[in-house]
């Protein structure tokens, strides 16, 4: 009978343990996340199911990030370029961070455009964030922000670190081309180039909770999609636990 108790008991914390790693974000609520852990090559991972890699273009560094590695657009030029499904969306969250070398007054940064098809994920040329035409907040140089962005059919909502800074609307948005840093094909006369760190990049085909956005910033990305490796104390951890039911 103690047995059994202790196999529940443990089962038990294995589906909290589940359902505090996913909470209510899954992988069918993605059009992409990219890790950029690679650390490596010339091509950023999407760590969904859906295969939406990204081709880095004019060679962005590899470099230490908020969470493992990230991109470094050091100069204006390099940016991923990615290619999705053709999908049309007036509900979506797409979320990055960030560490800006310098917000340049008259000068708007991409962050994750879709453009021309909407979806201008980006810093503004007065140094704050948000889709336009609506921006809000304020970004420092060389710190790094947990910028997001929260679409519920039209209505949307910008947070810096976990914070809503404005509220506004915004029309739908097609993905089919996507370029994490730059527009994906620049067209003459357009300058939307970002210089500083990226890491970990996730758009989403929802807008998902407030809370998940928290998780996310805190936990990293990767955790909470359940694709991180387990860390060393998670192993500690797992091993006390046996060494306990043993004894």
């Amino acid at each position: 009978m103690k047995k059994i108790t202790i196999m529940i008991f443990i089962s038990l914390l294995c589906l909290l343990s589940i359902s505090q790693v996913f909470g209510a974000v899954t992988m069918d609520d993605t059009i992409g996340f990219w890790l950029f852990d690679e650390g490596k090559g010339d091509i950023a991972k999407d760590s969904s199911k859906n295969g939406n890699n990204g081709k880095l273009i004019d060679k962005p560094t590899w470099v230490n990030g908020k969470f493992g590695q990230a991109l470094s657009f050091d100069v204006e030029g390099p940016f991923v370029k990615i290619d999705v499904p053709r999908v049309q969306l007036n509900s979506w969250t797409a979320m990055v961070w960030i560490n800006p070398f310098k917000t340049k007054a008259g000068h708007y940064q991409g962050l994750i455009q879709a453009w021309p098809n909407g979806g201008e994920f980006q810093i503004d040329a007065n140094g704050a964030v948000g889709v336009h035409p609506v921006y809000g907040g304020s970004l420092k140089d060389k710190e790094w922000a947990h910028v997001a962005v929260r679409i519920d059919n039209g209505s949307l909502q910008v947070y810096i670190n976990g914070k809503e800074v404005i509220k506004g609307t915004v029309s739908p948005v097609t993905f089919v081309q996507i370029g994490i840093g730059d527009l994906y094909a620049v067209p003459a006369g357009f300058n939307y180039k970002y210089t500083g760190i990226i890491d970990e990049v996730a758009i989403f085909n929802k807008a998902i909770a407030e809370n998940d956005i928290l998780e996310i910033m805190n936990k990293g990305l990767g955790k909470v999609m359940g694709v991180a490796e387990v860390s060393s104390l998670d192993k500690v951890a797992s091993t006390w636990g046996k060494i306990k039911i043993k004894s």
